[in-house]
C-alpha cells in the first residue's frame, strides 16, 4: 500500500470514527480509554480527555463485569473473533446506561501491539420499554388474578346458596356437567327416587329416563324446540318402576 493511500485511509477512519453516530472506543489491553468519539462522550457523559485516565472496569457495571471479561478473555485467546452483549455502564453522574456493546481485536500497523475497538450502542430506552411493558403484564396478570379470587369467592357463595336451597326443598334439584354427569344433587331423591346422593353422583340421569321419554327428548333436540329446556319425562325408581 502506498503512503498516500494509506494517509486517505487513516483520513477515513478518522472521519467515520468521529461522525459516527454511535459509541467507538478504542481500549488497550489492560482496559485503559485509548481514544473515544464524541457519541460515547454523549452516552456516558466523560470528555474524551476524562475517558481517558479511566478504565472500562471503572464504568462498567459490578453485575455485567465478570461476563465481560470472560468473553474478552476468549477474545484474545482466539476462542472467538468478536463478542456482542447487553451491559450496563455507569454515566458520570451516577445513574446506569443501558448498551448493546460489540467488541472486536485489532492491532496497531506500525508497533503490532493489539487493542480493542468497541462499538457502543444507548438502548436504554428500550429497556425502558421492556421494563413498562413487563410492569403491565404484571399488574394485567394480578388483576387477573385478582378477578378470578373473586370469581371464585362469588361462585362459592352461589354454590352455597343452591345448596342451601336444595337441601331443603322438595323437590330434585341437580347440577349437572354439559356431558350430563350429574355432580350434585339434593337430598330428595331419597324420598322420591329411592337412590343415596353418593348413587347418582358421578353417573347420568338419563340413564333412569324411561326409553320412549329418552327418545322423545332426542326428537326434540333433533327439531332444536325452544321448550326443549321444558320437558316431562319418568324416571326409574331403584325399585324398578318409573315415577
Amino acid at each position: 500500500m502506498s503512503i498516500d493511500q494509506r494517509l486517505i485511509n487513516e483520513s477515513l477512519f478518522i472521519q467515520a470514527f468521529k461522525y459516527a453516530p454511535i459509541g467507538m472506543v478504542l481500549v488497550s489491553l489492560n482496559g485503559r480509554c485509548l481514544k473515544a468519539n464524541p457519541a460515547i462522550c454523549t452516552i456516558l457523559g466523560y470528555s474524551e480527555l476524562e475517558l481517558s485516565s479511566l478504565t472500562f472496569q471503572e464504568i462498567t457495571h459490578p453485575e455485567d463485569l465478570i461476563l465481560d471479561l470472560q468473553l474478552m478473555t476468549e477474545l484474545l485467546t482466539g476462542k472467538r473473533d468478536s463478542y456482542q452483549m447487553e451491559k450496563r455502564y455507569i454515566h458520570k453522574d451516577g445513574h446506569t446506561v443501558w448498551c448493546l456493546l460489540a467488541v472486536s481485536l485489532a492491532q496497531d500497523e506500525e508497533s503490532h501491539n493489539p487493542f480493542f475497538v468497541s462499538q457502543i450502542i444507548d438502548i436504554s430506552n428500550q429497556k425502558q420499554a421492556e421494563n413498562e411493558l413487563r410492569e403491565k403484564e404484571r399488574l394485567l396478570y394480578e388483576k387477573d388474578v385478582h378477578y378470578q379470587i373473586s370469581m371464585t369467592k362469588h361462585l362459592e357463595q352461589i354454590h352455597g346458596l343452591y345448596r342451601m336451597i336444595s337441601d331443603h326443598v322438595l323437590d330434585i334439584i341437580s347440577i349437572s356437567s354439559p356431558e350430563g354427569v350429574t355432580r350434585h344433587i339434593s337430598p330428595a331423591v331419597r324420598s322420591l327416587l329411592g337412590y343415596e346422593m353418593d348413587e347418582i353422583v358421578g353417573t347420568k340421569m338419563m340413564d333412569l329416563w324411561h326409553p320412549d321419554d329418552l327418545l322423545a327428548w332426542g326428537k326434540r333436540c333433533l327439531l332444536d324446540n325452544p321448550d326443549v329446556n321444558m320437558f316431562i319425562c319418568r324416571i326409574r325408581h331403584k325399585e324398578g318402576h318409573y315415577v
